[in-house]
């Protein structure tokens, strides 16, 4: 548990839209201890009401001021399963300028708060559990073979007659369980989400995370966990720490994956989670070389660099998107 976080089909997705105010504000950050969480609620001010005065009739005696804001926000540390609760409040800090004076003083949290961010903890820890996983591709497409790239026809600087035939295990295969599938377009995206998706969706089994005693509602940005009209509506805007879900296809051959859950839907009476993907293209590798390399605009130089033949294959049909440099032959 070291690096955390803290995430259509024809399908009909509905979800009852929480009463936000009767929701406390509250923001998910499993780093943050007491300090941090006091610091970080003053961006989330409430706006006070302010105007430029003139009690004495000439332009010098031009006042600025304020109504007091106040408003109470939440920050919940997942890993330690701790909550601080402020009261955040705003007013002009002086009467010759805009500038605002912003305070968080300590708040007591509500015994449905507290059972609220509980559930939270353990929805967390369930998808914590299940989402740092690795999923092994099935008949990968090894760089067992792998050859210095020389010169082609179907892409600048490839020779297809130089290309070893497959490994045995790539036999009969398209190359589209090779890591670099990834990077020949959407539909391939959507795939590897979908098996990685399914993967955890298993793990975490189908026990709804709303059979606790509170109801929960995710939004775009976040979700809340009620009980009673009251409980906690969380974002992610202030969380720093990552999930990762790796896809495994062999040695030096890995899609890494920030994962964060936005939600689910149930279709024909099985769970789908809706998952946010996020490829970490400096720690995902291809044949051994960083999947950053190859990222449109890039120029990527393969001279006398041993790659598989399905790289090759995958990088052909991206030529007009990225500069490759393999050689003469």
């Amino acid at each position: 548990m070291n690096r955390k976080s803290l995430f259509f089909g024809l399908v009909a997705i509905t979800f009852t839209q929480p009463v936000l105010a009767a929701l406390t504000e509250s923001y998910i950050c499993s780093s943050c201890d007491y300090n941090d969480a006091k610091e970080a609620v003053k961006q989330f001010y409430e706006t006070p009401n302010c105007s430029w005065n003139n009690d004495g009739g000439f332009s010098h005696d031009m006042t600025f001021s304020c109504n007091t804001s106040a408003k109470d926000v939440i920050v919940a540390n997942p890993v330690t399963q701790t909550a601080y609760k402020f009261n955040v409040t705003a007013t002009n800090a002086n009467s010759d300028s805009e500038a605002l004076s912003i305070t968080a003083t300590d708040a007591s949290l509500t015994s449905i708060e507290i059972d609220s961010l509980e559930t939270f903890y353990h929805i967390h820890a369930e998808f914590l559990k299940a989402a740092n996983t690795v999923v092994y591709a099935n008949n990968f497409y090894s760089a067992s073979s792998l050859k210095a790239a020389s010169a082609s026809s179907s892409a600048p600087g490839i020779n297809e007659s130089n290309l070893s035939p497959l490994s045995s295990n790539q036999q009969g295969g398209d190359c589209s369980n090779h890591p670099s599938h990834y990077m020949t377009g959407p539909g391939a995206q959507r795939r590897i989400h979908r098996e990685m998706r399914e993967q955890i969706a298993s793990k975490i089994g189908n026990a709804d995370w709303a059979d606790f005693n509170e109801d929960y509602d995710f939004t775009g940005l976040g979700f809340s966990v009620s009980k009673d009209g009251g409980g906690v509506n969380l974002g992610w805007s202030i969380e720093k720490q990552g999930v990762y879900a790796i896809k495994y296809y062999g040695v030096d051959n890995v899609l890494s994956f920030n994962v964060r859950y936005k939600g689910e839907y149930k279709e024909n009476g099985e769970r789908n989670l809706l998952l946010d993907f996020s490829l970490e293209r400096g720690a995902s590798l291809v044949d051994g070389i960083p999947y950053a390399t190859f990222s449109s605009g890039n120029f990527a130089d393969l001279v006398d660099v041993l790659v598989s033949s399905c790289l090759l294959e995958n990088l052909a049909g991206m030529a007009n998107s990225i500069e490759i440099n393999l050689g003469d032959g």
